[in-house]
């Protein structure tokens, strides 16, 4: 048995912007920017596209149409309504604000990511935060905090560490680690929920801990604390026996028990 194959990506296309620097302060608004350096210190918007070789902001850049940059680094919020093509990497801390797909070579986000199209990624996704988006595509991916991806997950390398309520269609792997939050005492006592659900995971390895899955497929699967999956295919190489494989009837708590 072996894990479906992920699909190849084509390569973010480095932009090509006229030579030269541009400074902003304060709140500026431009039509349109081509230039080689950005940089942005407050708040910023273009009306249209941007092409921008080097792209350094704090504070907050809107842009109205399609940003193609070689790479994007910064502190503050980036919003775009078109496309976003970076060739190298984008990284931020703060938010991340897509109206439409996002191409890149890297991308690190420590805050929000909240992509109304596809994220596709040639190297390696790190998310410390929340992460949105209708699918994912990567070289390898990293995610802390929580995450809702209803679409395909096509990465080799997974690993999720989870510590809010989060939900994944299928995900397509070599490796996948999926690590829920484990109730503990007070949690059970006072229903505080932080439930991760999975439609169905298909690589080769699979360890899982604190989840619900609908359906796994591999030749080896470690199930940890805490976990339930309606169906397996593959070989359980260790369960805990807190786990549960089989379907499952569950009953919500009294009205009024919640919290």
């Amino acid at each position: 048995m072996s894990a479906p194959a992920v699909p190849p990506r084509s390569p973010a296309s480095v932009p090509t912007p006229r030579p030269g620097q541009l400074r902003d302060r304060g709140a500026v608004r431009h039509d349109t920017i081509e230039v080689a350096r950005w940089t942005v210190s407050g708040t910023a918007k273009v009306a249209t596209d941007a092409t921008i070789g080097d792209l350094r902001l704090r504070g907050l850049v809107s842009v109205g149409g399609r940003l193609r940059a070689g790479t994007v680094r910064g502190e503050g919020t980036l919003e775009v309504a078109g496309p976003i093509e970076v060739a190298q990497s984008l990284s931020l801390k703060g938010t991340l604000r897509a109206n439409a797909p996002v191409h890149a070579g890297s991308l690190t986000i420590r805050g929000t990511v909240r992509a109304a199209g596809p994220l596709t990624i040639d190297g390696t996704t790190s998310v410390t935060g929340l992460l949105e988006s209708p699918s994912l595509a990567a070289g390898a991916a990293q995610l802390v905090g929580g995450a809702r991806i209803p679409g395909t997950v096509a990465v080799p390398t997974f690993f999720a560490r989870l510590r809010e309520t989060s939900r994944f269609g299928p995900i397509i792997g070599r490796s996948v680690v999926l690590y829920g939050k484990v109730p503990n005492v007070v949690d059970k006592v006072l229903f505080h929920e932080c439930d991760v659900t999975v439609d169905r995971i298909e690589a080769e390895t699979v360890n899982l801990e604190g989840v619900d899955v609908r359906f796994v497929r591999a030749p080896q699967v470690v199930l940890g604390r805490y976990c339930h999956v309606t169906e397996v295919e593959g070989t359980i190489v260790r369960q805990h026996p807190s786990s549960f494989v089989g379907p499952e009837s569950r009953t919500p708590p009294p009205y009024g028990l919640r919290r």
